[in-house]
């Protein structure tokens, strides 16, 4: 893998080619203006895309933990195979934004703009989602243990195949919100909705309903609703004989 200096690396970014295979290290974008920035199997060490703006930005198969890309404003971004750990997309404008296969663990959402986005295939064990905006963010196949979810709105929504182990869903609203193959272990609901979601194909076995503030007309299947049941005589301390 080559290093690739500041001076290289923007020259290559206005003539708008795929930069592949190179260490790029100690190099800031604040504040840089560009039309499509490409981005392949390469490692970034101690970046900052900070207040970037542009049309297209697109990384495959890199390895970035802990870059900033804090209020970048893009048209389009995409994230493939990425090892994100510990980035931090503060304030940034991600609407309709892709990550595919990335580990995002311990990764700041904060204030950012997911709305639209998509998260496929995606670690985000402890990431943190605070003031975040999710509307239509899509969750698929995606472990979200420990992740920071609480106060968000998340109504009409669908989740496949998610791992909430553990996270933070406070005063989370999942309203019309369908669960697929969903696990709640140790998950603190505390004052969660979940009126009129679809929970028929969801884990119930760890989710603590007498937390909830409203499970009304939700949806779930006979089975669920004796584990249930058995977890809410527990929770009272009743003793069925």
């Amino acid at each position: 893998m080559e290093n690739i200096t500041s001076e290289q690396l923007q020259n290559m970014l206005q003539e708008k080619v795929t930069i592949c295979n190179y260490l790029i290290q100690n190099i800031s974008f604040r504040d840089f203006k560009f039309r499509n920035i490409n981005i392949s199997q390469c490692t970034l060490t101690n970046c900052n895309f900070n207040r970037c703006q542009g049309d297209t930005l697109l990384l495959s198969s890199c390895e970035m933990p802990k870059t900033e890309l804090k209020y970048i404003d893009t048209d389009s971004v995409e994230f493939n195979n990425c090892t994100m750990s510990g980035c931090k997309f503060n304030g940034a404008n991600l609407h309709e934004a892709k990550f595919n296969a990335c580990d995002l663990s311990n990764t700041s959402f904060t204030e950012a703009n997911l709305s639209g986005g998509i998260f496929k295939n995606c670690k985000l064990l402890g990431a943190d989602f605070g003031r975040a905006r999710v509307s239509n963010t899509t969750f698929h196949y995606c472990n979200l243990s420990m992740s920071n979810m609480k106060l968000h709105s998340f109504r009409n929504n669908r989740f496949i195949g998610v791992d909430f182990n553990e996270a933070e869903l406070v005063e989370c609203d999942f309203t019309n919100v369908i669960f697929e193959d969903c696990r709640f272990n140790n998950a603190n609901v505390l004052n969660a909705i979940f009126a009129n979601a679809d929970l028929t194909k969801a884990d119930l076995s760890g989710l603590n309903v007498s937390a909830c503030k409203s499970l009304k007309n939700a949806r779930i299947l006979s089975y669920q609703a004796v584990e249930l049941t058995t977890q809410l005589l527990a929770h009272f301390g009743f003793k069925v004989m």
